[in-house]
């Protein structure tokens, strides 16, 4: 005779008859292999009193003898809905073989009710009966009427728990809970590592000292699992020291904003002499940090030209009205090289620096190429606080130029900021797509005596900035400066443009990084 068991059946069954051997076979009817084991068992008699009697083992009884079916090992590695099971028990009863055939009962499922459910059933058992409400749910009888006795809790207690406060398994010590959940704090707070060790250990230590301690506990791996659940700990990867909203956030943008309408307003400026200009780093080795492979690949290395260290800085500026300035790249060191470079091109400014930073000379520099000195109408530079921007040379040397700068507050680039908020990361995008094509092609490579790749030229970043910041639509500035509140109409019409995510396209651009780094 076949047994239907469900899947991940994992049972402890123990197999006692006089016999002393059970030889058995498993038959997968989806791929017809047998597995054969055997098990020593114990010998009763039937005149015995069974051993397992009054527990939840089931028992069988045969003309011979009773027969405790309880599997302990063997179901760990079924895992087929469809697997039939052949029990045939051979035993040496009387001094002939006898056959058992024994079928199992598919297990019951626990199921577990929220507390709405249990209202519904109480509403339903008062209408009709208690026993038409347990066929209608196909609920036990007995499980109804304890509710009904808990029916004033369970009408003053949340509907979307699935239990009443307090329900549950208790907690090992509350004053555990609460100690060790302070200790994790005082620890991360000075920004140690908590590992999940850590905390096992030192549950250990504290355990002893606790006043509602019982008698035995393990910090096992389950109770922990358990204490960073309902404590909301998770087990977390180290990220980058990222920026933090400052204080009164909110007030710093309004100003800011109220400050540059203001402006506006007063000075009458047009949208073609707003400025906005920000410095961005390139590295020369752009590497991604993900990579299409086969799934399950363990290690996934990608080629470098071994300068990810090297870099160099980019000013970036365009007007409200969508006019782009002349790109202003600035390498560290190599003097001849950055020379060379400019006289082939015109269409950026090409500088260098000791380290590849901007500086107040640069930044005075920069003012000369590429905003230019002499104008007419009333113009607004807008900027973030860094040191050479606002700088006492560099307040100096803005004053004969007709312009009115605008330092944006200290933590607040990412929201009104035109290039950090809708420039950044489309043109450095376009950096990385030419850096991949570049380093999978074979042209405009240059190699050591050794063998070894060199990094791109410097020729050859100048090109990609220059393509990349071709790119970048002139749409896509005019918005920017909207979003930004430094460009929107006195009138008010354009206010809801302020701040806009939609047209910013933050959420989407975390979707594409999500996708990329799954």
């Amino acid at each position: 005779m076949s047994l239907s068991l469900p899947r991940l059946a994992v049972r402890q069954i123990y197999f006692t008859t006089s016999a002393a051997l059970i030889h058995w076979s498993t038959a997968a009817s989806n791929s017809h292999s047998q597995r054969h084991l055997q098990v020593q068992v114990e010998h009763h008699t039937s005149g015995n009193r069974p051993p397992w009697r009054g527990t939840r083992q089931q028992c069988y009884t045969t003309k011979h003898q009773n027969v405790k079916i309880v599997i302990k090992k063997f179901f760990k590695k079924l895992r087929s809905l469809d697997s039939k099971i052949l029990f045939t028990c051979l035993t040496s009863v009387t001094g002939r073989l006898t056959l058992f055939t024994m079928a199992a009962e598919e297990p019951k499922r626990r199921r577990k009710f929220d507390i709405k459910f249990k209202e519904n059933v109480l509403e339903y058992s008062a209408e009709h009966s208690g026993e038409q409400a347990a066929k209608h749910f196909n609920i036990d009888p007995k499980r109804i009427r304890y509710w009904k006795k808990l029916k004033m809790d369970l009408a003053a207690a949340n509907i979307k728990r699935a239990r009443l406060p307090g329900g549950g398994r208790k907690k090992v010590s509350e004053e555990l809970d609460t100690k060790l959940s302070e200790w994790i704090h005082s620890v991360r707070d000075n920004y140690n590592r908590v590992s999940r060790k850590m905390i096992r250990k030192k549950a250990l230590e504290i355990y002893p000292t606790v006043s509602d301690r019982g008698v035995r506990f393990l910090a096992s791996r389950g109770w922990l699992q358990k204490f960073l659940n309902r404590n909301g700990f998770a087990l977390q990867r180290r990220t980058t020291m990222a920026q933090k909203d400052p204080d009164l956030l909110t007030e710093k943008l309004v100003s800011f904003i109220d400050y540059v309408s203001k402006t506006v307003a007063l000075k009458r400026i047009s949208e073609k002499d707003i400025i906005a200009m920000d410095e961005t780093a390139v590295w020369f080795d752009m590497v991604s940090p993900s990579s299409i492979d086969v799934r399950g690949t363990k290690s996934v290395a990608l080629k470098t030209t071994g300068h990810e260290k090297s870099h160099l800085t980019i000013v970036l500026a365009a007007k409200a009205d969508g006019t782009k300035l002349k790109p202003y790249v600035v390498f560290g060191g190599a003097i001849r090289d950055v020379k060379a470079v400019q006289q082939e091109i015109s269409r950026a400014v090409i500088t260098t620096s000791a380290n590849g930073w901007m500086n107040d000379d640069l930044t005075t520099a920069w003012l000369r190429s590429v905003v230019g000195k002499f104008s007419f109408r009333p113009r607004l530079l807008v900027w973030d606080a860094y040191r050479c921007h606002i700088s006492t040379s560099t307040k100096q040397e803005l004053r004969p130029y007709n312009i009115t700068t605008a330092v944006i507050p200290g933590g607040c680039t990412k929201y009104v900021q035109a290039p950090d908020v809708m420039w950044n990361q489309p043109f450095k995008a376009s950096l990385h797509a030419s850096y991949d094509e570049w380093m999978a092609g074979d042209a405009d490579k240059q190699y050591t005596s050794g063998g070894n790749l060199k990094a791109p030229s410097r020729r050859l970043l100048v090109d990609w900035v220059l393509a990349a910041w071709d790119k970048l639509h002139k749409d896509l500035i005019i918005k920017s400066f909207k979003v930004c509140g430094q460009s929107v109409k006195p009138d008010g019409s354009e206010d809801d443009l302020i701040l806009d995510e939609e047209i910013t396209g933050r959420d989407e651009e975390e979707e594409e990084t999500e996708e990329e780094e799954d």
